[in-house]
C-alpha cells in the first residue's frame, strides 16, 4: 500500500494543497494572536497565490514544510 499512496501523497498538487494549508494556518494564528493582543496588523493578509508571486522564497519554505508533513504522515501509517 505504501508504495502506490508514496507517488500520490508527494504529488505536486499535493505538496501544494499542504503547503496552502499550512501557510493559511499560520496566518490565522498570526491574526488571532494579534487580536488577543489587540494589535493592529499593519499589512493586510495576503492571498497564497499573492504571496507565491510577490515573496516565492517564502512559499518555497512553505513547500518543504508540507513536503516533510507529507512524508511523516505516510511513516505514521506504517506498522
Amino acid at each position: 500500500m505504501r508504495r502506490t499512496m508514496l507517488p500520490r501523497v508527494l504529488s505536486q498538487s499535493a505538496i501544494e494543497l499542504a503547503a496552502t494549508a499550512i501557510y493559511e494556518f499560520d496566518e490565522d494564528l498570526t491574526e488571532n494572536h494579534a487580536k488577543e493582543a489587540e494589535v493592529l496588523l499593519s499589512a493586510p493578509r495576503l492571498s497564497w497565490k499573492d504571496l507565491c508571486k510577490t515573496n516565492p522564497t517564502v512559499a518555497d519554505g512553505y513547500r518543504g514544510r508540507a513536503r516533510v508533513a507529507l512524508l511523516a504522515a505516510i511513516g505514521a501509517e506504517q506498522p
